[in-house]
């Protein structure tokens, strides 16, 4: 299944209005009218997930990038994997991010499922803090990195 992720510029260009691929029209046995019906989302979880800084700075690295294998993270981070892969299964758990598995890579990518409104949340929060120090220094040390896979059309 192929999943365009939008880019930042248009996750900015969001309205509230454009749930692109989260609307399912499904009509009821019991009447002839249509019904709208949205994935369950939990707002809740998805605020709670984005109130630890080690997260944001994951969420950062990955609209910047679309898709981070797990050790690309946690050498970006500077941090060590046990911790990441926590922080990467509350993110998971909230429907923030999905995941992929090519042969023994773990690759992480923005759910493609994740509501426009939490989108557009997450290109101003990335937008607020994509340029303070922590996340300067993550994209710097992500470039440096020494593992990093080669990527397979996926």
């Amino acid at each position: 299944m192929d999943c365009a992720l939008p880019t930042l510029a248009e996750v900015r260009n969001f309205s509230a209005n454009d749930l692109g691929e989260n609307i399912i029209i499904r009509t009821c046995e019991y009447s002839p009218h249509r019904i709208l019906c949205l994935p369950m989302f939990d707002a809740q979880l998805f605020f709670e997930a984005l109130s630890d800084e080690t997260r944001r700075r994951i969420l950062v690295l990955v609209l910047r990038h679309e898709e981070l294998c797990v050790c690309e993270l946690f050498q970006a981070l500077d941090v060590p994997q046990p911790k990441v892969s926590r922080h990467l299964a509350v993110l998971r758990d909230a429907g923030v991010l999905a995941q992929r598995r090519e042969g023994t890579w773990v690759f992480y990518r923005l759910d493609p499922q994740l509501p426009a409104w939490a989108y557009r949340v997450l290109g101003m929060m990335a937008e607020g803090v994509g340029n303070a120090g922590l996340c300067r220094e993550d994209a710097e040390r992500l470039e440096k990195a020494l593992i990093r896979p080669i990527r397979c059309a996926a």
